[in-house]
């Protein structure tokens, strides 16, 4: 009878170990998860700086041909009806360019958002681990070693 007690620990033994194991690998997937997140933020922030940059660089290229093509009838550029539509072609501008870059910061706190939340469920899971394998342990050692109805 003993050796079924011993057998029984050691079965809870191994039971609570891969509860264990399978927590701090669950943590791992969700760590993985979490950088891939953040790669994905970072990447957002960098495509959203060069669109921008792109919109201000063609912004630039257009009041030149504005101006070049007012300044070639003759059309004074300072003032009047040709600064109008060249100032309001730039605030146009400026707006998109504005757009772009809260776009991609509001993308990548999405993916900073997700990351964060990966890591925590993460140690939620490393730590439900633990705690199962504890419990599964203590449950299997009472039950082996608990005195059976009727052995006494």
């Amino acid at each position: 009878m003993v050796w079924q007690a011993v057998l029984a620990a050691l079965g809870g033994v191994q039971q609570g170990y891969a509860e264990y194991q399978q927590g701090k690998e669950t943590k791992k997937l969700l760590d993985f998860n979490a950088n891939q997140y953040a790669f994905l933020a970072a990447d957002a922030l960098t495509r959203g700086y060069e669109a921008e940059r792109r919109l201000r660089e063609g912004a630039g290229l257009i009041d030149a041909e504005q101006t070049a093509a007012f300044a070639s009838q003759n059309v004074e550029t300072s003032s009047g009806s040709a600064l109008a539509v060249t100032m309001d072609t730039a605030r146009l501008s400026e707006l998109d360019a504005l757009q772009i870059r809260n776009n991609a910061r509001m993308e990548a706190y999405g993916y900073k958002v997700e990351a964060a939340s990966s890591r925590y469920q993460g140690h939620l899971a490393k730590k439900q681990g633990k705690q199962k394998a504890i419990g599964t342990v203590l449950g299997a050692s009472g039950k082996a070693f608990a005195p059976k109805p009727g052995s006494t």
